[in-house]
């Protein structure tokens, strides 16, 4: 992945943050771009909070996956 690329996708994710407060797939999508960009730290705590804001509104298999996500960040498989 060109570098440049995943810098703007992370610029657009965080402004979609922005406008859109505490949606959890927006903030699984930028917790990904954290860690393809190797902020681990960083794509681990944008997880934990995309699991936080799960609720009944979340698809159920995506919220299965974003818990999923976080503990393969945590235990260094993702």
């Amino acid at each position: 992945m060109n570098i440049n690329y995943l810098k703007d996708a992370i610029k657009w994710s965080e402004y979609s943050l922005a406008v859109t407060k505490n949606n959890p797939y927006y903030l699984d999508t930028l917790a990904q771009l954290y860690y393809k960009d190797g902020q681990k730290q960083k794509a681990i705590e944008t997880q934990t909070l995309a699991v936080k804001y799960l609720d009944a509104n979340t698809d159920e298999v995506t919220a299965t996956e974003i818990k999923e996500v976080l503990t393969k960040m945590q235990n260094g498989t993702y």
